[in-house]
């Protein structure tokens, strides 16, 4: 508190002494409580004003760090929905190349089926080639005696057969 009162000064160039009721006032001593209680005020002042900066700062930074968190959190969830949407379609290609497999199998199978039939088919055409060939090459040896016993001049008893050879039959 401000001293201003005029029985508490003394008067400018006079050495009167100064009291307080019954107390006697040493000369200075007010001018340096107040110069005392006022650096105090202005120390207390600059404090508040330093704190309130520092909590404007870390509010700052406090808001800063939120929607950083926030930024994450949204890539996060980004990167979550295109994972599962990889994930998806990785489960896609799984299935098509299992059905690829299935079909791919049951063609193996019918083919090898087919081919089994044929193979059996051309067996059983090759060996009825080789008997129609056997057939054919006794045919002609038949024919071919056959002509020659024709042509043979032979002489016998009228009536008598002439001789015949041993004619082979072709089993077709």
């Amino acid at each position: 508190m401000l001293l201003s009162s005029s029985k508490y000064m003394a008067n400018e160039g006079e050495d009167e002494p100064l009291y307080n009721g019954d107390a006697y006032l040493l000369p200075g001593r007010i001018e340096r409580l107040e110069q005392q209680a006022a650096d105090s005020r202005k120390r207390e002042q600059q404090y508040r004003e330093e704190q309130l900066t520092t909590n404007r700062r870390i509010a700052q930074f406090t808001g800063l760090l939120v929607l950083c968190t926030l930024a994450t959190a949204g890539v996060a969830m980004w990167q979550a929905h295109i994972s599962n949407k990889a994930a998806n379609a990785a489960r896609q290609a799984a299935q098509a190349a299992i059905a690829n497999n299935d079909i791919a199998s049951s063609g193996l199978t019918e083919n090898e089926r087919a081919s089994k039939f044929t193979l059996q088919q051309m067996a059983a055409q090759s060996e009825s080639q080789a008997r129609a060939a056997t057939a054919s090459q006794r045919a002609v040896k038949n024919a071919q005696d056959a002509f020659r016993d024709e042509q043979l001049a032979w002489l016998g008893p009228l009536g008598t057969a002439p001789p015949t050879r041993n004619v082979q039959t072709a089993n077709v």
